[in-house]
């Protein structure tokens, strides 16, 4: 599957999509208002089955690049998906901005972004709207008993 054909897809789902030249691999800009319908359409028409990662790049002190390029908003949230049938890999990008940074969870689309959301909310304040509860991430605790720590037999 060529690049062009994916992002004619994404394009016909939402027509501000921009495309960013990388080194790493096909990038796509995208509205935030219609980040599920593009996932949805990746994930059922081209395959794009894997949610590798969902991070965050706080833009806070970015100055423009030198062709002009500024960020639309203080966040940039990075969607990694991989189409695990033809080996390929894709970025979509989405970003928001304050006073209230939110963004739609695709936790129902792909159930493993659940803990990713609740990271990249807690670590940078980003709400996750139809998200199913709102706790933080919590490492486990060690299990002591009067100072002693019990090992399973």
């Amino acid at each position: 599957m060529s690049e062009q054909t994916i992002f004619s897809a994404i394009s016909h789902v939402t027509g501000d999509a921009v495309i960013v030249p990388s080194r790493k691999g096909p990038q796509a800009v995208v509205p935030a208002e219609s980040l599920i319908d593009v996932l949805s359409t990746l994930r059922d028409e081209q395959n794009f089955d894997s949610l590798c990662d969902i991070t965050c790049i706080d833009y806070l002190d970015y100055e423009a690049t030198e062709d002009g390029w500024a960020p639309p908003g203080r966040f940039g949230l990075s969607y990694m998906l991989a189409n695990t049938k033809n080996n390929e890999q894709l970025t979509i990008r989405v970003f928001v901005g304050p006073p209230d940074p939110t963004a739609i969870s695709i936790a129902d689309l792909f159930p493993g972004a659940d803990w990713l959301e609740r990271e990249v909310g807690h670590i940078f304040g980003i709400k996750f709207l139809k998200r199913q509860k709102e706790e933080k991430p919590q490492s486990p605790q060690p299990q002591h008993e009067q100072g002693k720590y019990r090992f399973p037999k």
